[in-house]
């Protein structure tokens, strides 16, 4: 990200925010009482998603890393998927043009 000048937060734990991304309190998606959305950066390494810490990852010359921002559903004390593709869904708190 730096090598490419691309703003960012985060550490060898978690990507918080590219691009000036929501974070926190901001990236919760409130669908009723019960269920939320919670919106943040994943990642794939050659086509493979991790669920890893970014740090935990060992790359070799040549991977191709992947980002996009998803989200992950809870739904009743459940966490219920993550990852989903935020784009999928256009939550308008995210999309200027739903």
């Amino acid at each position: 990200m730096q090598e490419h000048s691309i703003p960012f937060l985060g550490n060898e734990l978690a990507m918080n925010s590219i691009f000036n991304t929501p974070v926190g309190l901001e990236a919760i998606e409130v669908i009723s009482d019960t269920e939320m959305l919670a919106h943040g950066w994943c990642f794939s390494v050659n086509g493979q998603f991790q669920e890893l810490f970014p740090g935990q990852v060992e790359l070799e010359d040549g991977d191709e890393i992947l980002w996009w921002f998803g989200f992950a559903s809870f739904k009743d004390g459940i966490w219920m998927s993550q990852c989903e593709p935020s784009y999928a869904r256009r939550p308008a708190q995210f999309c200027a043009f739903n």
